[in-house]
């Protein structure tokens, strides 16, 4: 009896954190992003890992390796010259990083970014304050699209609109945020060539708290289903 009661109520856990609060899974980083300088990252990762590279204002050039960003999916990277807030997203499924500059809300608040889910083997992203939402891989805020061609959901317009309708809404507001331009090299080549660089690295994968056990096993479990799952998704043609 004690064993299945353990079993079901870690299944119970791995349900509510995965599809109820999904933000225990998937813990971004917009308020508490670690960063190390070049110097020290080669201390903590493999020369050969791909980086997702990026700079903002006037800050350093900073690196996003894809195994630090697999579980928190959003980081923060800075700000911009004009002072707008710039974030990082990256989806495992499609081994994809996007930086998004997101202008303040109406009424002054900051964009929060927070992975919800996936959908087509894509990202799925919510604004933490309004509950929009939109898909990383086409920058749209879907929310604020339906808004524009007046319904709730697509479903009640019976359709998808068509291309020009959502190219104008990007151009019109509905756009998760402007596209930050980014690039991939070797975490060697970024330490050579930006010795006074960042390096992003999730701290509950790294610097794991030893005086919290239950949430240090939660999170090894966890790095391990998210790593399985993409590795499964490099490997098989049916998508995961």
């Amino acid at each position: 009896m004690p064993a299945y009661t353990a079993v079901n109520g870690t299944y119970l856990f791995l349900l509510y954190s995965g599809y109820v609060n999904p933000e225990i899974m998937m813990r971004p980083r917009n308020h508490n992003a670690v960063y190390v300088p070049s110097s020290d990252a080669l201390n903590l990762l493999k020369r050969e890992e791909t980086v997702i590279v990026t700079r903002v204002g006037n800050e350093n050039h900073k690196a996003f390796p894809d195994s630090q960003m697999l579980r928190p999916h959003v980081a923060r990277i800075g700000k911009t010259a004009d002072g707008r807030q710039a974030t990082m997203t990256y989806c495992g499924l499609t081994n994809l990083g996007m930086a998004f500059e997101l202008e303040n809300l109406p009424d002054g608040k900051e964009v929060e970014l927070v992975p919800l889910t996936q959908l087509e083997n894509n990202l799925i992203l919510m604004d933490k304050s309004t509950g929009h939402v939109g898909q990383q891989i086409n920058g749209i805020d879907e929310t604020a699209l339906l808004k524009k061609i007046g319904g709730e959901s697509y479903h009640e317009t019976n359709r998808r609109p068509p291309e020009e309708v959502v190219k104008g809404a990007k151009l019109h507001g509905s756009e998760v945020g402007k596209e930050i331009p980014t690039w991939r090299m070797k975490l060697g080549d970024f330490v050579r060539t930006f010795p006074d660089g960042e390096v992003f690295i999730n701290d509950y994968k790294m610097y794991p708290d030893i005086k919290k056990p239950i949430k240090t096993i939660y999170d090894k479990l966890m790095d391990y289903i998210f790593e399985k799952s993409v590795y499964f998704q490099a490997t098989n043609p049916k998508p995961v």
